[in-house]
């Protein structure tokens, strides 16, 4: 997370590609699972601020 106005790192998290964030609303995170099958999903905030990337829920895939 970065801060718009002075360009300052405000949080950050481990470097890891199973979840590739998009979007925050509200408490959800919403991008990408990498895992066999990759596709969109969703992780609460807290989790993903916590590098706890294995909690990401998939949507379901075809």
């Amino acid at each position: 997370m970065i801060d718009v106005e002075t360009g300052e790192v405000i949080k950050s998290v481990p470097e890891d590609y199973s979840f590739i964030p998009k979007v925050f609303i509200g408490e959800s995170c919403y991008g990408m699972v990498v895992r066999e099958k990759t596709g969109s999903g969703y992780i609460s905030t807290e989790d993903f601020w916590n590098g706890k990337f294995e909690n990401a829920i998939q949507f379901k895939l075809d």
